[in-house]
């Protein structure tokens, strides 16, 4: 028999604390077990705002509000939209990072609806842990899944990866309306081979290095087939895989299932939107600009082919467009003398001999240096994850050539961001527009405010998820990205009269999210031939009705 009082204590979906009326209280015969006054869900926040502020560290306000999720979601949620802009970056990045680090050394870390998963576990097992799940979840409708081992800048992090998991549905949550119930954050654990992790007698994963690719691909593509026969409406993100495997898997299955790479996509889209809205303010295309993308990974390939794809859409051939786009990687720019070193999507963007042949320079490694020289970029992209890359000489000579660069150092966590915004402002005189990847106050220099953007995924992948659920679409396509980008760029504060912010105040964010997500489903309602094919003139009506329907927010 359900124990009620049970589960109002233990679920935290139900458990409302101090705010249990008299009435509940004496119903449920939970009496006694809280203090006597009652509380309404404003107070509470601020009482938790209090606490928060008395505490020294940022891993310590992590666990303290991973502590209140685990024990009441609801209170979690209106709490975040209530202090977002301080809270953001100790739920996600950059204090995400050290979490996942200290996984294993912070008792029971996480939050008790994560799912861990092992390579060890035999199929048929795999498959009744996840109906198991569906009993108590019977409707998933979003699943981050990871591998744990390319955390942010910091790498292979094992099984505390799962913090990345449970950090981003937070945000599909507190950001894209999406009801917590219907999230799940997955960890795979396939052995790690970070030494000290394997070193740690306190580490919780498997103490093994990661399996072959073999067995590797043989167990993920098990995770997935069960996933979808269980929940086969079920939108998958894949977050945080090491490159080759975050390719593969991609382009092995986004064209069956619904399902999206956000290191690859979604950080292509954000900052195509912030290329969009630099562009658009200088009175450019982006078939305009000349750009260097320093890190060939999968994010760093995932905004070049972006960027292709959208100097196509403005009248470029394929082939003019590659030439306007100068990829680094550890060999130096990518050229043709390493091919046999690089994967797919690497050699789309190399270099020939004859692309380079005015340069008079050796051809064996041509440094970041020799390639702002000589092809005098208008763009620099900094997704290397090596801190301070972008040096003096490289952002003044970039400076040189054009006098109004837009550079943006995306690297995470701050700590690996390739360049400083204030250094950038210094050897610019001001000029540079600047997003990063981690967060940074706003500059004050020679007089004047610049506000630094903070280029991150936050803007895009919530409105694909309220997109993607609340139009029932079942296959995420390149368009819908590029759609988002737009949606984006058009909200850019540059376009209206503030000459350094280039994406929206975070504390508009919940309206840019609903805004893509709307256009979205608008984009769906008119190409699909569906119930509402004849209602195309309340189109703009019925995508919101649809949004609003799916929005959800946190209240007793």
């Amino acid at each position: 028999m359900l124990d009620i009082k049970s589960v109002l204590l233990n679920f935290p979906l139900c458990n409302k604390d101090n705010a249990f009326s008299m009435k509940e209280r004496n119903k449920f015969n939970i009496e006694g077990l809280f203090p006597y006054k009652i509380e309404n869900i404003r107070e509470q926040t601020n009482r938790i705002w209090k606490q928060y502020q008395n505490l020294h560290s940022n891993i310590d306000r992590y666990i303290y509000l991973r502590s209140i999720k685990n024990t009441n979601e609801i209170l979690f949620y209106y709490f975040l939209q209530s202090y977002l802009y301080d809270v953001l970056p100790i739920i996600y990045t950059p204090t995400v990072g050290e979490a996942c680090q200290k996984f294993s050394d912070i008792p029971y870390l996480t939050s008790r609806s994560a799912l861990f998963l092992s390579y060890t576990t035999n199929t048929k097992e795999i498959e009744k842990i996840l109906n198991n799940i569906s009993l108590n979840k019977k409707d998933i409708k979003v699943i981050v899944v990871t591998d744990g081992e390319r955390i942010l800048g910091i790498g292979d992090q094992g099984i505390g990866g799962i913090e990345i998991s449970v950090g981003k549905l937070s945000l599909y949550t507190a950001l894209g309306g999406i009801h917590p119930h219907y999230t799940l954050p997955v960890i795979l654990d396939v052995g790690t081979n970070n030494t000290e992790l394997l070193n740690n007698p306190l580490y919780l994963g498997l103490k093994k290095e990661r399996i072959s690719k073999e067995k590797y691909y043989k167990f993920i593509d098990t995770f997935i087939r069960i996933i979808y026969k269980i929940w086969p409406n079920v939108l998958l993100q894949f977050e945080d895989f090491a490159q080759n495997n975050a390719l593969f898997l991609l382009n092995k299955y986004y064209k069956n299932l619904c399902c999206f790479n956000d290191d690859i996509q979604g950080t292509a889209s954000v900052v195509l939107g912030c290329i969009l809205a630099t562009s658009k303010s200088m009175n450019k295309k982006i078939r305009d600009q000349i750009i260097v993308c320093v890190g060939a990974g999968s994010a760093g390939c995932g905004i070049a082919n972006q960027l292709l794809s959208m100097m196509e859409e403005e009248g470029l051939q394929q082939e003019e467009a590659k030439k306007r786009i100068f990829m680094i990687d550890r060999y130096g720019l990518l050229i043709d003398k390493h091919i046999d070193k690089l994967n797919y999507s690497q050699r789309s963007f190399v270099k020939s001999s004859q692309d380079i042949q005015n340069w008079k320079i050796s051809q064996s490694q041509i440094s970041l240096e020799d390639v702002i020289y000589h092809a005098k970029p208008t763009i620099l992209i900094g997704v290397s994850g090596i801190g301070g890359l972008f040096t003096e000489n490289i952002i003044r000579t970039m400076y040189k050539f054009c006098n109004k660069p837009i550079i943006m150092p995306l690297s995470n966590p701050t700590s690996q961001s390739e360049a400083k915004p204030d250094d950038i402002l210094n050897w610019t005189n001001g000029n540079a527009l600047i997003a990063t990847g981690s967060p940074f106050s706003p500059i004050k220099y020679k007089e004047k405010i610049h506000y630094i953007s903070q280029c991150n995924n936050i803007y895009i992948f919530p409105s694909i998820g309220l997109g993607i659920l609340s139009s029932g679409i079942r296959k995420i396509t390149n368009d819908i990205f590029m759609l988002a980008s737009r949606i984006l760029a058009h909200y850019s504060p540059l376009l209206y009269g503030n000459d350094s912010m280039i994406l929206p105040d975070i504390k508009n964010i919940r309206e840019i999210i609903r805004a893509i997500a709307i256009e979205i489903v608008k984009k769906h309602l008119n190409s699909s031939s569906n119930l509402y094919s004849e209602k195309l003139d309340n189109i703009d009506k019925i995508s919101s009705m649809l949004i609003e329907k799916n929005f959800w927010n946190p209240k007793y």
